[in-house]
């Protein structure tokens, strides 16, 4: 009697170890499987903040915009057509992204990190066609959407430089921006133009952020912000940091528009910037929402609509907001890099910027 209680005991205690250590391989086991279906649920649908044209398990449409620096004008730009996108179109959410601008977010479009990017018309020229900076990867992938403002070429150096022209840079420390960057590129091709090379200078590659540290520092002579004026940028390095704009001689701004059609000349006014008796001549190209020619039609559509009809409401959030017009888009668009998006063509239409 007592060999078999014995027996009884001996197999209830196995039974407890056996399960005991069958709980043990279930709870290990569990995390490993629900580790592998979350990593296969969440690889066709990533976070928005850093994926592009994504939709949620709720039907919202997740866009990024590739900007430019943070503290230029593109960037304010793409943050308020966020905005308003956002709280007029159903179904989709826009975010800003700073990024180095131009040739940086057509590449940034090429990886699937933005969806949408602020270019000028040169820089759109060259991607498309496989030039330049693009050299044999041409983008026949990219359309145009709205005209949104001109990108003036702004050179600002610092007061006590001796820099009184541009041909002045000889010798000097200068910031042209972020290498391949649409300033950087910009830069290039005016120096070709007049017959500089960086070799002639000491060069540093860094977007407009940089700049305005290193001329506020002392670390820089010169630099380049391409945008519109004013900016914020540009006023900050002449009302705090013994800075100037450095305007073109006419026979300069001759030699750039004709070896490169897509610029134009612009004026700065006198007193734009702190220590700006005079006004300053320039260069400028137009800036193109450009998408790929992938994205939804209707929503380029209201996207297009809502910047040209609800412009007032942008102009609160962004003063240069103030260049779209039907008139100004009209007298720029000979100036279109590429191709219309078929969303964009079709508002185009309907109030006659093209027939």
């Amino acid at each position: 009697m007592k060999n078999t209680r014995k027996v009884a005991v001996l197999l209830l205690s196995l039974c407890m170890i056996v399960a005991l250590f069958a709980g043990c391989g279930s709870s290990t086991a569990a995390p490993a499987s629900t580790t592998s279906s979350d990593t296969a649920q969440a690889a066709p649908a990533p976070a928005p903040a850093s994926s592009s044209a994504s939709t949620s398990s709720g039907g919202k449409l997740y866009l990024n915009i590739g900007t430019g620096p943070s503290t230029g004008m593109y960037y304010s730009y793409g943050t308020a057509m966020g905005e308003l996108w956002n709280k007029n179109i159903d179904g989709i959410a826009v975010t800003a992204q700073s990024t180095n601008a131009g040739a940086h977010n057509i590449t940034l479009m090429d990886s699937g990190d933005v969806d949408i990017g602020f270019c000028v018309s040169g820089i759109v020229n060259y991607a498309v066609n496989g030039t330049n900076s693009f050299e044999g990867k041409p983008h026949p992938n990219l359309r145009a959407g709205a005209y949104f403002m001109d990108s003036i070429i702004q050179f600002v150096v610092k007061n006590d430089s001796g820099i009184e022209d541009v041909k002045d840079l000889v010798g000097k420390r200068f910031i042209p921006g972020a290498n391949n960057s649409g300033c950087e590129i910009c830069v290039r091709e005016i120096f070709n133009a007049l017959g500089l090379s960086y070799d002639d200078m000491t060069v540093e590659f860094v977007n407009f952020d940089g700049a305005v540290e290193r001329l506020s520092n002392g670390q820089a002579d010169a630099a380049v912000i391409f945008s519109s004026a004013p900016v914020s940028s540009m006023m900050q390095l002449c009302s705090t940091a013994d800075c100037h704009i450095l305007g073109l001689t006419q026979e300069e701004t001759d030699q750039i528009l004709a070896m490169y059609p897509w610029y134009s000349e612009k004026i700065v006014p006198a007193g734009t910037y702190d220590n700006q008796p005079e006004d300053a001549l320039c260069v400028n190209q137009t800036n193109w929402i450009v998408y790929d020619e992938s994205l939804d039609e209707e929503i380029v559509y209201q996207m297009t609509k809502l910047l040209y009809e609800k412009t007032d409401e942008l102009i609160e959030m962004c003063a240069a907001a103030k260049a779209i017009s039907k008139e100004k888009t009209i007298a720029v668009i000979d100036t279109l890099p590429c191709d219309l998006h078929p969303g964009a063509e079709r508002y185009f239409k309907e109030v006659g910027i093209i027939q």
